[in-house]
């Protein structure tokens, strides 16, 4: 399951036993199902500079969030955002809880990943953070 555009924000619960879930700040996306890599994103900032929460139509002080509960049983989580010329508070936020456990040996893995351009061809760009205040869990039971 993809939640892909360039502003992407999860206040509620997302379920994926065993599947991949990948939210992801971009206007352009290749979701690749056969490697580790759940989504791979790439933006044009002009799209970015406009990047505004719908409800309130303020500017995004993350391009992904997460505030709710991401829930992948055996399966995948990824939090992706493209480098952006943009200063934000962080590209990626989730204060919300990710859980990814092991089951029916089956590993859980968690991602949070910024995509950056080649830095000889562009100029610098700010500082690109991913800020975790919430839970993280991939866990597993027994030997293995």
């Amino acid at each position: 399951m993809g939640l892909v555009a360039p502003g992407v924000v999860n206040e509620g619960t997302i379920q994926a036993r065993l599947g991949r879930v990948a939210l992801a700040s971009a206007n352009r996306f290749r979701l690749d199902l056969r490697s580790d890599r759940v989504v791979r994103v790439a933006v044009d900032d002009s799209v970015l500079e406009r990047v505004m929460d719908h409800r309130t139509e303020k500017s995004l002080k993350h391009l992904v969030e997460n505030r709710g509960t991401i829930e992948a049983a055996g399966g995948q989580v990824a939090l992706s955002a493209a480098a952006t010329r943009l200063v934000l508070d962080s590209v990626i936020d989730s204060s919300g809880t990710v859980l990814a456990p092991t089951v029916e040996k089956q590993v859980g893995a968690i991602w949070f990943s910024t995509a950056f351009p080649d830095r000889r061809k562009t100029p610098a760009l700010p500082r690109q953070k991913a800020r975790v205040a919430g839970r993280l869990e991939v866990s597993g039971r027994g030997e293995g």
